[in-house]
């Protein structure tokens, strides 16, 4: 994206010292967990495409939530056998 035709669309994390923002421009790449709370404010000039990928070490999980306890011990587990 050219980023001096955007106005909004920023990448937000939620950390230890509160919100911080993150500036991309046309190429970057970032990586975090992605338990850590994120966001993106809304887009209100401009486009923007993004790509999303998300690793997993082991197998599926069906777990509908993202409670940690309840994604690797949840009664939900019951329903895949």
């Amino acid at each position: 994206a050219d980023v001096a035709g955007l106005r909004g669309g920023v990448f937000h994390t939620l950390g230890a010292d509160g919100l911080a923002a993150h500036a991309f421009e046309r190429g970057d790449a970032t990586f975090f967990l992605s338990q850590k709370m994120h966001s993106v404010s809304r887009l209100d000039a401009g486009e923007r495409r993004v790509l999303v990928l998300e690793l997993w070490e082991g197998g599926e999980n069906h777990a509908p939530s993202r409670d940690e306890p309840h994604r690797w011990e949840g009664d939900w587990r019951e329903d895949l056998q």
